[in-house]
């Protein structure tokens, strides 16, 4: 080979190699050019995909929220509605027993009110013994009077106002099963030291004393009309 086609071949050899240079500077460039677009394109894509977790979590927050409030709600109008009712009910209870209250304290003045006025005797004779006692307004000064010499002045006119509720001071009342002045049942009579001892239960002495000793006993629930 010549000198000149050498340097021909040489400089042909440079043009090849620098050709192949550039296309695989190229191909580096594209290569990268296209690997920075996937990552650009992935990171976007993962992005997205953290924004839509975001928003269906938020989501998530807000519905269970709502709910939670809503339940509460309800929950506090139930509470109210049943705060409301116990209310009621507690009223009603106050009303019932004022009412009682007032029944009893007006049913004990008229019976007092009416043990104050004048006396006004009345015998009545009991068929069965032939014996006579008096009846009304007597019973009521009778029963202070025993009250008193027994060393419970305090229970005087509260004695009064049972006798008048359960026999209207009659000594001959009975109802069918209670009988006297203070209407004792006849085992309950009987279970008493003057009734032991054989005292009728239609004398109204007799009941007055034994009133007064069962109640010395802590007897006084046994009266209805207490």
């Amino acid at each position: 080979m010549r000198g000149e086609d050498g340097i021909r071949y040489l400089g042909e050899k440079k043009t090849h190699l620098a050709i192949i240079a550039s296309a695989v500077a190229l191909f580096l460039l594209v290569g990268i050019a296209l690997t920075s677009s996937l990552e650009a394109r992935h990171e976007q894509q993962k992005q997205r995909g953290l924004e839509a977790i975001r928003g269906a979590v938020t989501t998530s927050e807000r519905s269970l929220e709502f709910s939670f409030k809503i339940v509460l709600a309800a929950a506090q109008k139930n509470a109210g509605e049943a705060a409301a009712e116990a209310e009621r009910v507690r009223q009603a209870q106050v009303a019932a027993e004022e009412k009682a209250k007032a029944d009893y304290l007006a049913t004990l003045k008229k019976a007092e009110a009416a043990a104050h006025e004048p006396i006004d005797y009345v015998i009545e004779q009991d068929a069965a013994t032939g014996t006579s006692q008096p009846t009304g307004n007597y019973w009521a000064d009778r029963i202070r009077q025993v009250a008193i010499e027994s060393g419970h002045a305090g229970w005087a006119d509260h004695l009064v106002a049972v006798a008048l509720c359960e026999s209207t001071f009659n000594p001959y009342a009975d109802n069918g099963i209670c009988k006297g002045l203070f209407q004792f049942d006849p085992g309950t009579w009987a279970g008493t030291p003057e009734g032991a001892a054989g005292a009728s239960i239609w004398d109204g002495e007799a009941q007055i004393r034994m009133t007064i000793w069962m109640w010395e006993q802590g007897r006084q629930g046994e009266w209805a009309c207490l």
